[in-house]
C-alpha cells in the first residue's frame, strides 16, 4: 500500500486528544455506604462492568474516527501488478482465429547510442558517462547501450542505433550524418557545455538555443505540463516526480512548432519536434553538476528510460510515432508494458469514518439516557 500524501500522518498526534480527555475526566467519587443502600450494592456491581466496557468502546470509536480521517486524507492506494492486455484479435464469424495470433508480439531490444560531443575538459565524470550509467542497471535485455565520441562518429554506428543520446554541442565530423539518421530515427540532445550548440549541430537538429540563464535559486519543471508521451513514466505517480530536481542553469530554447514540457515560469524545459521523418528531443539542462541536481536523483534514470522507450521504433517498422501519454510505465520494462492496476482506498476509509462516528453517537446516546448527562 502506498500513500499519495504521507506527510498527513503527522495529524495522528491528534489521537492523544480523546485519550487525554478520557483519562482526565475520570472522577473519583468518595465512597459512603449507607445502611439502606446495602441491598442496591449488588445491582451496582453488576452494572459497573457494562459501564466500564461502554466507556472503552466510546473511547475506541473516537480514536478510530480520528485515525480513519487521517488515513482518508493520506489517499492510500494499492498497486497490483499489471493489467494484462487483451491480445486476442476479433474472430470472424465463419472461421476461428489461428492459435499463433493469440501470442503477444515479440519486442526487440532498444539499441541506444550515447555520443560524447562535449568539451568538459578536466571534469572527473563526463555528462555522457552519466547518461550511459542510467542504462547500466538494465537486466531484462530490453535495452542495449553503446558509446562513441562525436569525432569517431560514422554512418554505420548511427544505422545500428534506434535512439541516439547526443551529449554536448559538437557536430559530427562528416556533414549529413545526422540528417540521414533523422530520416528514420530519433535523437535526444543533452546539453553539457556552458554554451549553446554549434551552428552545424543546431542546423542538423533544426534547433535554436539563444542563451544560457543562471539562477542561484534554481528552476523546477511544472508537473502540470506532463502532456507528452515522453514523460509517461511520471504520470502514474509511482516513478517519482520530475518537478523535484532543481536546475541552476538552463538554455533558452526555441519552442516554435514543437510540443514542450515547461518550467514553472513557462520557459521550455524539453522541446519535442519533428525533423523530416525523424524526431528530435532537446533538453534545456544537462545532467552535469553545474546544471543542477538532476543526475543525483532517481528521476534522472526514469527520465532516460522513459525517453528511450517513447522514441524507440514501434513494431511494424514505423519509427518513433508519437503515442498518447501512458500511465505508470515501468522504468526498465518494454515500451508496451501494460499499466499497473491502482486501487484507491480513500472511499473505504471515509465509509469507516462514518461508521465510527455513527457508533460513537449511538454509545453517547445510551450514556446520556442512562446517566441523564452526556459524557
Amino acid at each position: 500500500m502506498t500513500f499519495a500524501q504521507p506527510s498527513i500522518f503527522v495529524a495522528l498526534a491528534a489521537l492523544a486528544i480523546p485519550l487525554a480527555i478520557h483519562l482526565l475526566s475520570r472522577r473519583q467519587a468518595r465512597r459512603v455506604l449507607l445502611p439502606t443502600a446495602r441491598f442496591a450494592d449488588r445491582a451496582h456491581q453488576d452494572a459497573r462492568g457494562w459501564m466500564w466496557l461502554r466507556t472503552l468502546m466510546l473511547l475506541g470509536c473516537r480514536l478510530a474516527a480520528i485515525a480513519f480521517l487521517v488515513l482518508a486524507l493520506a489517499a492510500p492506494r494499492i498497486v497490483q501488478g499489471t493489467q494484462a492486455p487483451d491480445l486476442k484479435p476479433p474472430v470472424p464469424a465463419a472461421k476461428e482465429a489461428p492459435r499463433a495470433a493469440l501470442a503477444p508480439p515479440r519486442v526487440a531490444a532498444i539499441r541506444i547510442l550515447a555520443v560524447d560531443a562535449a568539451d568538459e575538459s578536466g571534469v572527473r565524470l563526463r555528462s555522457a558517462d552519466l547518461v550511459a550509467a542510467a542504462f547500466a542497471g538494465e537486466s531484462t535485455g530490453q535495452k542495449v547501450i553503446a558509446r562513441r565520441r562525436a569525432a569517431e562518429m560514422d554512418r554505420a554506428a548511427l544505422e545500428a542505433a534506434d535512439v541516439v543520446f547526443w551529449v554536448g554541442a559538437h557536430a559530427p565530423p562528416a556533414p549529413g550524418l545526422l540528417e540521414t539518421f533523422l530520416s528514420r530515427g530519433a535523437l535526444v540532445w543533452v546539453p553539457a557545455d556552458r554554451r549553446p550548440p554549434e551552428s552545424g549541430l543546431a542546423q542538423a537538429l533544426a534547433l535554436r538555443a539563444t542563451e544560457i540563464q543562471e539562477n542561484p535559486d534554481g528552476h523546477t519543471i511544472d508537473p502540470a505540463a506532463y502532456v507528452s508521451d515522453l514523460l509517461g513514466a511520471f504520470e502514474g505517480g509511482t516513478s517519482g516526480d520530475l518537478g523535484s530536481p532543481v536546475f541552476r542553469r538552463r538554455l533558452v530554447l526555441d519552442a516554435a512548432g514543437a510540443s514542450t514540457i515547461r518550467f514553472r515560469d513557462g520557459s521550455p524545459a524539453i522541446v519535442d519536434r519533428r525533423v523530416g521523418k525523424g524526431r528530435v528531443v532537446a533538453l534545456a539542462a544537462g545532467p552535469g553538476p553545474e546544471w543542477g541536481d538532476l543526475a543525483g536523483r532517481a528521476e534522472f534514470v526514469v527520465l532516460m528510460h522513459s525517453l528511450a522507450e517513447a522514441l524507440a521504433p514501434v513494431p511494424g517498422g514505423q519509427a518513433n510515432a508519437p503515442a498518447p501519454p501512458a500511465k505508470g510505465i515501468a522504468v526498465a520494462g518494454p515500451a508496451n508494458t501494460p499499466a499497473p492496476s491502482v486501487t484507491d482506498l480513500s472511499a473505504w476509509f471515509v465509509l469507516a469514518l462514518a461508521a465510527a462516528l455513527a457508533a460513537e453517537g449511538f454509545l453517547s446516546a445510551i450514556s446520556c439516557s442512562s446517566r441523564k448527562t452526556c459524557p
